[in-house]
């Protein structure tokens, strides 16, 4: 079980910061490339409502390992 979560906290930051960098680079621009700013907007509204989540759950996974 230790050995679980060792890999845990060192496999799980990876992946987050691959999250958060893809979305800032790639996800955010595109839509704004793509379609017009209002839908644009809303698109990338709700791709950030997903990640901030998927932040709190990732953050509070890592602090209950650590």
């Amino acid at each position: 079980m230790a050995a679980l979560l060792e890999r845990l906290r060192r496999g799980l930051p990876g992946p987050w910061a691959g999250v958060l960098v893809c979305i800032a680079a790639i996800a955010a621009p595109a839509a704004f490339a793509v379609l017009d700013r209002p839908t644009a907007g809303r698109v990338v509204g709700w791709i950030f409502q997903r990640e901030a989540w998927t932040s709190v759950v990732l953050a509070v996974a890592l602090l209950l390992i650590e």
